[in-house]
């Protein structure tokens, strides 16, 4: 499934729209990237930055159709998680599909919820 996520990140140009710009020193994702804990895997060192990548790019994509959400790094992970679903539906993104991922769903940066 998350190949044909990052098919259509590839579409968007995010290695060098999102990237590049912001976050200058990763590589482009993995097909694992948002399914399984990274940190298990051996590709990341820590669970949060896994999240943050999540969260940054989740910014990245509603800013490409014109909906402002930032959050800040000091709040609480299931608080920026709430918060960027309802960034999600204010966006326009079907409020049913909101409501069926709960904000303890994002906070790993991985799994069902995440993709």
């Amino acid at each position: 499934f998350f190949e044909r996520v990052l098919d259509n990140l590839k579409i968007l140009n995010y290695e060098n729209e999102y990237l590049r710009k912001f976050n200058k020193n990763a590589a482009p994702f993995t097909p694992l990237q948002f399914l399984e804990d990274l940190s298990k895997v051996g590709i990341s060192l820590n669970r949060y930055h896994q999240f943050k990548t999540f969260v940054n790019l989740s910014s990245w994509l509603l800013s490409i159709i014109g909906c402002l959400w930032e959050t800040d790094d000091m709040q609480i992970p299931n608080t920026v998680a709430a918060s960027l679903l309802v960034a999600c539906q204010e966006a326009g993104i079907d409020p049913i599909v909101c409501q069926n991922i709960s904000p303890s769903e994002l906070t790993p940066g991985y799994g069902f919820g995440v993709c």
